[in-house]
């Protein structure tokens, strides 16, 4: 049975899902995340059961050529065809071909009419197959991948011998994204400056009365009183 098995992941990573990795990851950046801080012990969460009501895609892309198909067209033919399938959840469509930076994060989804215990194989780039044992429901199921190993990652489900389709993650070496300093495109804001005229007041001249006049009183003769304003010489009383 292992060696059927086996062949079976052979054939079926043979089948349309090579891919060569000069391609850029930013056109499947909806399939991926890169999660913050160190990676987590196991790079295969088991799966868990995924409600499709508000979360279904507009379109399906098969195998890594991306022949697109309407979801509901395709809800129509695997309703028709039955069996087990095995899709890269985007936001916005689900996949069977994706490339992505080492470290990223994907979710995967699992669909299987009847559920029940079943294989998760994965096709490492070494060629070594690894064997996951879970349990799957019937219906949708979610299953976390975290891309490890540089190189191509080929995954399948298997259930009563039930083989689901083949999808294929290409996992190339991270590179950190350059950070620029953003360039501020506001206009730089200067306060206008305001001038006005102001009215200069003629100075004040002190003119002494007493320069015109002979022989001016002392202030003695006045006896402690100031002299009238506008008067040459002291009032009689």
């Amino acid at each position: 049975m292992n060696k059927l098995l086996v062949s079976i992941i052979v054939v079926l990573s043979l089948i349309g899902c090579v891919s060569a990795l000069d391609g850029t990851t930013s056109q499947y950046s909806q399939y991926y995340i890169m999660p913050p801080g160190p990676a987590a012990s196991s790079h295969i969460i088991a799966p868990e059961q995924f409600q499709i009501s508000g979360s279904a895609p507009a379109t399906v892309y098969f195998k890594d050529q991306q022949q697109a198909m309407p979801y509901d067209q395709y809800l129509s033919y695997s309703a028709y065809m039955g069996g087990n399938s095995l899709w890269i959840r985007g936001s916005t469509s689900w996949t069977q071909y994706a490339q992505v930076p080492q470290g990223a994060f994907l979710s995967l989804i699992a669909t299987s009419t009847t559920g029940g215990n079943g294989y998760l194989n994965e096709i490492y780039p070494d060629g070594k197959v690894v064997k996951n044992n879970y349990y799957y429901f019937a219906g949708y199921n979610r299953i976390g991948f975290t891309a490890d190993t540089v190189g191509q990652h080929i995954l399948l489900f298997v259930i009563d011998g039930k083989v689901s389709n083949a999808i294929v993650i290409d996992v190339t070496g991270y590179q950190a994204p350059v950070y620029q300093q953003p360039v501020n495109s506001q206009p730089t804001y200067v306060s206008p400056i305001y001038y006005r005229e102001i009215a200069v007041p003629e100075p004040i001249i002190l003119v002494n009365p007493w320069k015109h006049i002979e022989n001016p009183p002392r202030d003695e003769d006045w006896h402690g009183h100031h002299p009238p304003r506008g008067n040459t010489s002291p009032t009689e009383t």
